[in-house]
């Protein structure tokens, strides 16, 4: 008896042993599964998605939606009941004990919903230009940002003297005007023209947040558009008919056709096509000596950035050439302004 004792107690110490390693071999308790979270991106080349991989069940996980330039998101879609909020670009989402897919949706920015008022109450469409905002109208205020009323209504003699801030309407008398038949008309088509020393009145002509452009500013703006495929040259696909209105005499695009003001003088060659909604149009100029001169055929507008005491730099677009000119000219000269912004 004594020795079965032994033998049956050394077997189930042997069993025991056994099951205890198998256990521990095989214990499905210590092995978690790990489940798919995709992430996609529509349309493709819009932007992407971070945040994608294999995670096990209950893991916070952060997921993140960034557009290239140009795009914005606009939410994500599919398996959006574990999402915390599918309108946030950058939320969190709860893993479950199953695969996950969502897509990152991007919409193109809106490069023309905007406006921007001025102190007189002028109501302008803007743009969105790479990382500025620019008028996508020529400024028509009377008065500096403080309340003060801009010097107006000088006869060429006064105009060729003066060295504070003006501005003037051009003359709807002049030639190449018919059509318009009051100044009201005119500033209301092409904008007012003002001199340098306006632009450049340290009580301000733009809506507040807004400033008139420096020759950098210029600069920024033509270097992103000949980075869209738009050199800055006489050609006819050049950065200056990219920035032009396309309102013209004889335009052969769709809806262009215009012989209506605002609007350029017919070219066999170039025509504006407007890709970026900036619509420069040719309000021509006052030059300093009092005169009207090149409405419907060109256009410019001044920078603050002075090249001498006697002149600033200037950006100009002409009716038979594909560029945006950059030129010196008198500060007495009436030009035309674009106030624009910096964003984010």
């Amino acid at each position: 008896m004594k020795t079965k004792t032994i033998k049956l107690v050394f077997r189930v110490a042997v069993i025991t042993a056994c099951l205890f390693v198998m256990a521990g071999c095989s214990d499905d308790e210590t092995i978690q599964s790990l489940y798919t979270l995709t992430l996609d991106v529509e349309p493709q080349d819009a932007g992407y998605a971070t945040g994608g991989g294999e995670y096990p069940g209950g893991e916070h996980v952060i997921i993140a939606a960034t557009p290239v330039e140009g795009w914005e998101f606009v939410n994500w879609t599919g398996d959006t009941d574990h999402v915390d909020d599918p309108a946030a670009a950058n939320t969190a989402l709860a893993m479950t004990a199953q695969n996950i897919s969502l897509t990152a949706n991007f919409q193109e920015e809106d490069l023309t919903d905007g406006t921007v008022t001025d102190i007189d109450g002028n109501i302008y469409q803007t743009v969105i230009i790479g990382s500025q905002e620019w008028m996508a109208e020529n400024l028509r205020v009377a008065k500096y940002t403080n309340g003060d009323a801009i010097t107006t209504d000088l006869t060429s003699t006064f105009w060729a003297n003066i060295t504070a801030g003006a501005y003037a309407v051009y003359d709807h008398t002049a030639g190449n005007t018919e059509g318009i038949n009051s100044p009201e008309e005119m500033a209301a088509a092409y904008g007012k023209l003002y001199n340098w020393y306006a632009a450049t009145d340290p009580r301000g002509l733009c809506p507040e947040g807004w400033r008139v452009p420096g020759d950098d500013d210029w600069t920024q703006l033509v270097d992103y558009v000949v980075a869209q495929g738009f050199p800055n040259s006489h050609l006819v696909n050049g950065a200056g008919n990219a920035l032009k209105s396309c309102r013209q005499v004889g335009s052969p695009l769709d809806g262009c056709n215009t012989s209506e003001h605002p609007r350029y003088d017919d070219h066999v060659t170039h025509y504006g096509f407007d890709e970026f909604g900036f619509s420069a149009l040719p309000g021509g100029y006052r030059n300093r000596s009092g005169s009207f001169r090149l409405i419907g055929d060109s256009g410019f507008w001044w920078s603050t950035a002075m090249n001498s005491d006697l002149d600033a730099w200037s950006r100009s677009v002409y009716r038979g050439y594909g560029d945006l000119g950059r030129s010196f000219s008198s500060k007495r000269g009436g030009f035309s302004i674009r106030c624009m912004r910096d964003i984010d």
